[in-house]
């Protein structure tokens, strides 16, 4: 994939609330992307992985109203 796909890379990730999603190319297997808030810090709750952009959406959205 080109990195200047939005989303393709970390460089160049999809942004959703504060969250850069991209392609991960050592995600578990059919968890194809990855998402992490751009504050994240280790031992942070607020990354993962996940099967499509709209489920990593999802995953956001549910992270930020259970952790609000």
């Amino acid at each position: 994939m080109s990195d200047r796909i939005p989303g393709s890379s970390y460089e160049n990730p999809i942004w959703y609330r504060g969250y850069r999603i991209y392609t991960a190319a050592t995600a578990p297997r059919g968890l194809d992307w990855a998402f992490v808030h751009e504050d994240h810090d280790i031992g942070d709750s607020r990354s993962g992985y996940a099967c499509s952009i709209d489920d990593a959406k999802g995953e956001i959205d549910w992270m930020e109203e259970a952790y609000a």
